[in-house]
């Protein structure tokens, strides 16, 4: 009963390292697009706040040459000219300035969602790795030749004894060299 017991708990610890590292791939993953959305809505807002300051620093200079024309100088005059230059120039560079803002709030979500794909797939991986240490331990391997003799066979394999010819001495002698925890 011991050895079933233990052979059934062997596979159960590695079917659990197995899920437990797609669980934490799966929660990585969606962390990872809610950082691509996070990302998408800063340039949304970078270039919602662009079109302000555009909207902004053209008001300012339509207002600027109102009342350059409402004083007597006209539209056209080198100073008046000068100022709406002035005014236009410094709202592009606001406007490009927030958009700019928004590219790298994005770049950095996108960073952060490439890393935490790449967790989750070396947590997926560790899993299926660790899933693979657990049966192959040298008491899960006694374990389950000790199943082979209960339910399968007429002893647990020896060198030159597996119907095929292969030797199973590699695999017996792990005690031996050292291999087992």
């Amino acid at each position: 009963m011991g050895t079933s017991a233990g052979g059934f708990g062997t596979l159960l610890s590695a079917v659990a390292r197995m899920s437990g590292g797609r669980a934490v791939q799966t929660s990585d993953n969606a962390a990872a697009g809610q950082s691509i959305q996070a990302g998408q809505q800063a340039v949304a807002a970078s270039q919602r706040g662009a079109i302000d300051q555009t909207r902004r620093y053209d008001l300012l200079a339509s207002t600027a040459q109102a009342r350059a024309a409402a004083a007597g100088g006209g539209a056209s005059d080198p100073t008046v000219t000068k100022i709406i230059s002035d005014i236009a120039a410094e709202g592009q560079y606001r406007s490009l300035l927030e958009m700019n803002k928004g590219a790298v709030q994005q770049a950095g979500y996108q960073q952060k969602a490439n890393t935490l794909k790449a967790e989750g797939e070396n947590a997926r991986t560790a899993g299926n790795y660790g899933a693979i240490a657990t049966i192959l331990t040298p008491s899960s391997v006694n374990n389950m030749q000790s199943l082979w003799q209960k339910y399968g066979g007429k002893g647990p394999p020896t060198a030159g004894a597996s119907p095929d010819g292969s030797d199973f001495s590699d695999y017996i002698s792990w005690d031996r060299a050292g291999l087992s925890s």
